[in-house]
């Protein structure tokens, strides 16, 4: 008790030396020494312990879609010695990068874009337009000899499981191919989202969704353009229209949190102060009157969210302030051009909050009102297509977004919504490699069912706003701390920065993961 008592005493000195130490002493990581991308070794079938995953150890993979997720996919399972063959619709690496609207571009820094063993080029702007995205894939494909395992315009019709439960590829052209294991790196961005509106076939311009809307010059010039949503693509798309001489018209349903792609407020860029573990901790992202940490710190909350609350609202227009004053934050907010809200301010992009009640033969009825259109544009996003997998009523949930229990021989690469896109995806693969070749245990079919409903149960409590949109639930993976787990099981230290301060309150450098991508891949 005297020991108590006088550790006790101690505590207001050594707390504070603790909690110093373990911020600011050095993170070391082994496991960046020898040689880069060496083959790793692999467990014999009996041994395996992923055999309710695999039917026996593969040999070839077929990876489905030509874009980041596929990329880093190919380039994962190549260089550990897999026969892989790639296949894309389009005639060129990219996906959606390949051919997209015209002004497409990140919608976050390229900070947050980079592979980690492929940078950016430093030239690029912070920003980069579809073109530079497409030339860097390109360019990553080229330097891993990827375009030699590639087979593009190729478009799969079909999707069959062999009697050894092998997959079973039937193309366009009527040609089939088997594959011991596959990986379904399609994204989310394969199936336009086209809505349909009651008189619309009277129309007498063009209809078209905005994935169509390239060379669109002859579409928007000196007309009347409609334009369907409230996303990034939407108001570039409405940018777009200005630049040709037209007049846009923006028709929004929900308006939430929007900023310019390069403000910083308080001299501090948003992205900066967002996308650290210590924001994520206090359910930035999530509806806080659901998360732990409202229960129990709910003064410290409420302050960070307050500061983040001014950021967003720091020189915004009415459109753009959200339609209730909780904080959404992240699922409700996004970047748009410099020059969008100057666009609104200045009466040359016109807003108006409805939906299409009908179509005329020159126009729209919106509210009652009629709206004059020579082209309608459907910013509306895709509907996802997972092809071996039905998309169910609560969304498309599987086990940590790659795996689905019962199913054997086959992972998803990228079939979500995240922020860290590439660097996400490329753990991804890395993870599904160590599974393949026995180093990650993947747990029972009913324990990764119990984990999918847990992650459920957790999805539609932490965004009760967007029941009526499962989808949007079950592909939602912005939070750190997703890979830092699939780090873990692979062995890794999580931490890639030189001290915990860095890790809990900097925002992710991509470029820190450098070194396990080339000697844990």
């Amino acid at each position: 008790m005297a020991f108590l008592r006088r550790m006790i005493k101690k505590a207001p000195l050594i707390a504070p030396l603790g909690a110093g130490y373990y911020l600011f002493s050095t993170v070391s990581h082994p496991e960046s020494t020898g040689p880069a991308y060496q083959i790793l070794p692999k467990i014999s079938y009996d041994q395996h312990p992923n055999k309710h995953i695999i039917s026996k150890i593969p040999k070839t993979i077929g990876v489905l879609g030509g874009g980041v997720a596929g990329l880093v996919s190919a380039k994962t399972f190549k260089l550990q010695g897999y026969d892989v063959e790639l296949i894309d619709k389009n005639p060129g690496v990219g996906g959606v990068w390949h051919k997209n609207y015209d002004n497409a571009g990140l919608q976050g820094p390229k900070e947050t874009y980079h592979i980690p063993d492929f940078h950016m080029p430093e030239s690029y702007p912070t920003f980069p337009k579809q073109g530079q995205v497409k030339a860097w894939l390109e360019a990553y494909a080229e330097k891993f000899g990827l375009n030699s395992v590639c087979s593009f315009n190729k478009e799969v019709k079909n999707i069959t499981q062999n009697p050894d439960e092998t997959w079973k590829l039937t193309f366009s052209d009527g040609t089939t191919k088997d594959y011991d294991f596959l990986i379904v790196a399609a994204g989310l961005h394969n199936n336009p989202n086209i809505p349909s509106f009651k008189g619309q076939e009277k129309f007498k311009g063009k209809i078209l969704h905005s994935s169509q809307f390239i060379n669109a010059k002859h579409l928007c010039e000196n007309k009347k353009v409609i334009v369907v949503g409230s996303g990034k693509s939407a108001f570039d798309i409405m940018n777009t229209t200005l630049e040709y001489g037209g007049k846009p018209t923006g028709l929004i349903r929900t308006v939430g949190y929007s900023f310019p792609e390069e403000e910083k407020p308080y001299g501090i860029p948003l992205w900066v102060t967002l996308l650290s573990r210590f924001m994520y901790t206090f359910g930035i992202i999530f509806d806080t009157e659901n998360s732990f940490i409202h229960k129990y710190l709910y003064p410290i909350e409420y302050l960070l969210l307050k500061f983040m609350d001014l950021q967003f609202r720091y020189k915004a227009i009415k459109e753009f302030q959200p339609d209730d004053q909780k904080f959404h934050f992240i699922e409700t907010a996004g970047l748009r051009q410099e020059h969008t809200q100057e666009n609104i301010r200045n009466g040359k992009i016109k807003i108006i909050k409805g939906t299409i009640s009908e179509i005329q033969e020159n126009g729209v009825i919106v509210n009652g009102n009629f709206i004059e259109a020579d082209t309608i544009v459907y910013a509306t996003g895709f509907n996802a297509q997972y092809f071996i997998e039905p998309l169910k009523e609560d969304g498309f949930w599987s086990y940590k977004h790659m795996l689905i229990p019962g199913k054997r021989n086959v992972a998803f690469v990228g079939a979500f919504i995240t922020i860290y896109t590439s660097l996400w995806f490329n753990i991804q693969a890395m993870w599904i490699n160590d599974m393949l070749r026995g180093h990650v245990k993947v747990p029972s079919i009913d324990d990764m069912k119990k984990d999918i409903e847990e992650k459920k149960k957790q999805g539609f409590a932490y965004y009760p706003a967007y029941k009526h949109k499962p989808i949007f639930i079950s592909s939602q993976t912005y939070s750190p701390f997703y890979i830092d787990d699939l780090l873990k099981e692979m062995g890794i230290n999580s931490v890639r920065e030189k001290s915990m301060f860095r890790h809990w309150l900097y925002p992710f450098d991509t470029k820190k993961y450098e070194a396990v991508a080339t000697h844990h891949i």
